[in-house]
């Protein structure tokens, strides 16, 4: 400031931090620094006014745009009809950071992270439903319960089928009726951390086939349990509940109301040749 008073002007959702307030006025030179954050953009700026004669110089001024994360409300279905919801900020997956999407797809952060879908519940509940599905996930931390996929109910313990990274170091799958006669293999395959996995689990109603990296881990395993009473299907959670969360990343995550085994094959190389997870395991690589 030079023979002058001039006031500087500061309107914003976060000031921040510095030696400035809002409609702060000096009278002296010298050096002032503020930072302003804004999270709306909407009504924010900052000004340099002076009332009195005189004149005032601003320099090293500058703006800095801060690149921001990003986290998913809504996996959209392609077939437009089974959505993956999750309302509550805080436990959104994360898709992006410093404004690039995560090479690894979605980030489950292994505390309250996951999505829903209440219509996919469908392929799950009753007696010898069948279904298969497809999912693209890593894991962060080695022998370490995590769900994957959990479908199960909100209001009761028992009915789930769960596709999992459990903590004895293995890639499994449980199947369990609302009288809570299990089935379940979680010795299926060994997993590495940080390592990405195409896990494929085909339910026929009465067995189980479970694929790692297009290898046949379970052909033909019983599976074979009672009625399922299922109203919710989590990616990154338990069905019934919210322990054991996912610590890890999911690419993609495909389901089928039908038995795909015929297909299996085809998918997986479809699956294996976009992400390019594998090259030498399995049928024909």
């Amino acid at each position: 400031a030079n023979n002058a008073s001039p006031t500087f002007l500061l309107s914003g959702n976060n000031m921040g931090s510095g030696s400035l307030g809002t409609g702060t006025t000096f009278t002296s030179s010298g050096s002032y620094t503020q930072e302003l954050t804004t999270t709306s953009g909407t009504g924010t700026h900052l000004a340099f006014t002076d009332g009195n004669t005189g004149t005032f110089t601003v320099s090293n001024f500058k703006v800095t745009s801060h690149k921001a994360e990003a986290f998913v409300h809504t996996w959209y279905d392609q077939a437009g009809s089974n959505n993956a919801v999750q309302a509550t900020a805080a436990n959104q997956p994360k898709i992006a950071q410093s404004g690039a999407l995560l090479a690894d797809g979605l980030d489950f952060d292994g505390s309250n992270d996951f999505l829903e879908s209440t219509s996919l519940s469908s392929i799950y509940t009753g007696t010898d439903t069948v279904s298969s599905a497809f999912i693209v996930v890593n894991s962060d931390a080695a022998s370490t319960t995590q769900y994957i996929v959990g479908a199960g109910s909100t209001s009761a313990s028992n009915p789930m089928y769960n596709t999992l990274f459990h903590s004895g170091g293995n890639i499994g799958w449980q199947a369990r009726d609302d009288a809570g006669t299990l089935k379940s293999n979680l010795s299926a395959t060994p997993y590495v951390a940080n390592q990405m996995y195409l896990v494929s689990n085909i339910n026929s109603g009465t067995t189980t086939d479970f694929n790692s990296n297009a290898v046949i881990k379970d052909n033909g395993a019983d599976s074979d349990v009672g009625a399922k009473t299922i109203n919710t299907v989590k990616l990154g959670a338990r069905g019934n509940g919210s322990t054991s969360p996912l610590n890890g990343s999911i690419k993609e995550a495909i389901f089928y109301a039908t038995d795909q085994s015929n297909n299996r094959f085809k998918i997986e190389s479809n699956i294996n040749n976009y992400y390019s997870l594998y090259t030498t395991s399995g049928n024909g690589f």
